[in-house]
């Protein structure tokens, strides 16, 4: 036998799933929430890692390339010169 309940009881019995639906969703979106700040924090750390890699892989081809470049804008210069310049960089550097 099915129980009978009031309009009143049904009233307060709808209340409260609803209360207990809205803290449900309230619990799933600050999850949902974090999920996706979790996943762009990633994201920037695998972006920043990629970055990282590229500054490096530049950085190596340049020292690769280096001479070859000095060489070819220093074609045509007195040797001495060319040594004499490098040197007065290398003490601005410093």
């Amino acid at each position: 036998m099915a129980s009978y309940q009031t309009p009143k009881t049904e009233l307060n019995t709808a209340k409260v799933e609803a209360k207990v639906a809205a803290q449900h969703a309230a619990e799933a979106s600050a999850h949902a929430s974090t999920a996706a700040k979790l996943a762009a924090v990633d994201t920037a750390q695998k972006v920043q890692e990629s970055v990282e890699e590229a500054k490096l892989e530049v950085e190596q081809k340049w020292e690769e390339k280096k001479p070859a470049v000095k060489a070819y804008f220093n074609q045509g210069k007195d040797p001495e010169l060319v040594a004499a310049e490098e040197e007065r960089k290398a003490l601005e550097r410093s």
